[in-house]
C-alpha cells in the first residue's frame, strides 16, 4: 500500500487511539492491533475492527495495555513508510522509524515503539501528542 500524507496519518492513528483508550479505560485490551484492522467508514474516519470474544483480555491478567500501544506505533510507522513493520528488535524498529518523514509523527511512533512497556505512554497521551501533529 502507499504511504498516507502526514495528516491523514495522524487523523486515522488518532482514531485508532481514541478506540485503545476507550477499551483501556474499560480495562479491556484488544490485544491484535494491525493495519488490516483498521477500516475507513464512508466519512473517511478509521475504525479499529475485530475484536473477537477470544481475542479480549482484561488488563490485569495480560500485560497488554503496553503492548497495545506499541501496536499501534506500527499501524502509524506503516501508514507512513506504507511498508509494515516487520519485526519488533531495536535494529528493526529504529530502521522503520527513519523512514517516517515527518519528525512530530516519527516522534509520537518511536514512543510508542518503546522497548520497554513502561517507557510506552498511555493512549490518551497518544491521542494528545497525535494532535499536535495536525
Amino acid at each position: 500500500q502507499a504511504p498516507m500524507e502526514a495528516q491523514e496519518v495522524a487523523r486515522n492513528a488518532i482514531d485508532m487511539l481514541l478506540a485503545v483508550r476507550y477499551l483501556h479505560e474499560k480495562g479491556v485490551v484488544h490485544g491484535s492491533i494491525t493495519s488490516r484492522k483498521l477500516l475507513l467508514d464512508r466519512e473517511g474516519r478509521a475504525k479499529l475492527q475485530y475484536l473477537p470474544r477470544e481475542a479480549i483480555r482484561h488488563a490485569p491478567e495480560y500485560c497488554g495495555s503496553a503492548e497495545d500501544i506499541f501496536d499501534c506505533g506500527a499501524v502509524i510507522v506503516e501508514m507512513a513508510r506504507g511498508i509494515p513493520v516487520t519485526s519488533s528488535d531495536n535494529y528493526h524498529i529504529k530502521q522503520a522509524l527513519s523512514d517516517v518523514p515527518w519528525p512530530r509523527l516519527r516522534d509520537v511512533a518511536a514512543k510508542c515503539l518503546a522497548q520497554a512497556p513502561d517507557d510506552r505512554p498511555t493512549a490518551r497521551a497518544v491521542v494528545d501528542m497525535l494532535r499536535m501533529c495536525q
